[in-house]
């Protein structure tokens, strides 16, 4: 037992970058403790571009225009999306830190090709298909906005009706003028 003890340490303690060991907390933020999404079992190129679309979608957020597209849908118990963050004392923001983004090549959606991240209504876990670290690079904006697109479907948006074509677009609509204040 000990020796299992030992070796998780080990392995532990080898994963952790030099950076993040080194790095003397910020006092201000003692005790508060930083949230990130969770990524399992997609490739370094992969987990790269989704950082990266979720710091785009954070930062899309941050402006009230975009952050209120949890407004814009009813869900089919007749709240919003808002609502639900609300009752989960969650931020938008914190929301999408709260997401699981896993490998998706199995999902029969993603198989067939018509998705870059998929999800069930309720659903924390993001399915990531093969082609969105392409998305990410060929197309930021839109990465960030799928992002976003999910979340309300972790909050318990379903489809058909609001077809996902149209949610993208409300997100798009929405977060437009953040994506331009955050490219300056």
């Amino acid at each position: 037992m000990t020796c299992a003890i030992s070796v998780a340490v080990l392995v532990l303690g080898c994963c952790v970058p030099r950076s993040a060991a080194a790095r003397e907390p910020d006092p201000a933020s003692r005790g508060a403790v930083e949230k990130h999404a969770l990524i399992l079992r997609v490739s370094p190129f992969g987990q790269a571009a989704l950082r990266r679309a979720i710091d785009l979608a954070l930062a899309k957020l941050a402006g009230p225009e975009c952050s209120s597209v949890y407004e814009d849908f009813t869900l089919q118990n007749g709240v919003t999306p808002r609502r639900i963050l609300e009752g989960l004392g969650m931020t938008p923001s914190e929301l999408l830190e709260s997401l699981v983004f896993i490998e998706g090549s199995w999902d029969r959606v993603c198989r067939m090709g018509r998705a870059a991240l998929t999800t069930a209504p309720g659903s924390r876990v993001i399915h990531v298909c093969p082609g969105f670290a392409q998305l990410q690079l060929r197309d930021p904006e839109r990465s960030a906005n799928l992002i976003i697109h999910e979340s309300l479907h972790a909050l318990g948006l379903g489809e058909d009706p609001p077809s996902s074509s149209e949610i993208t677009h409300r997100v798009e609509r929405r977060c437009w003028k953040a994506a331009s204040l955050v490219a300056k």
